[in-house]
């Protein structure tokens, strides 16, 4: 059986909460910010930006969740990460993860990590 405390930071994958089909930071008292990037050979990536609650993080963690997933089961993660260390949090779904298109492949996990790291350098909050 789960810890009682990991239990409630993972909620049902199926969630309609605010009409958004994958679990998400919301549920866990996190705000959150929904983003769509475009690779270059054109395959839409589905993202999160979470930002700290302290105004003056030093930091953001791009953080990329684990295979055969999507970014709403790593709730708990996001939890951990932005309670113990106040940083903000960029996470993304791979292609064909998720609500994002394409096909997965190594070639294209290369260029959706390019994509989202030239993408992160355009949201002012994060330095």
């Amino acid at each position: 059986m789960p810890h009682p405390v990991m239990q409630s930071l993972v909620p049902n994958r199926n969630t309609t909460l605010n009409g958004h089909p994958l679990a998400n930071p919301l549920q866990i008292g996190l705000k959150y910010t929904e983003h769509y990037i475009t690779t270059k050979d054109n395959v839409k990536l589905h993202a999160w930006f979470i930002p700290s609650a302290n105004t003056n993080a030093a930091y953001t963690v791009l953080y990329m969740h684990s295979n055969a997933g999507n970014i709403g089961h790593s709730n708990a993660i996001y939890h951990y990460l932005f309670k113990l260390l106040g940083c903000s949090i960029f996470t993304f779904d791979y292609r064909g993860y998720g609500m994002s298109t394409g096909t997965p492949s190594v070639e294209g996990f290369w260029r959706d990590c390019d994509a989202v790291i030239e993408y992160m350098k355009t949201i002012k909050e994060i330095d």
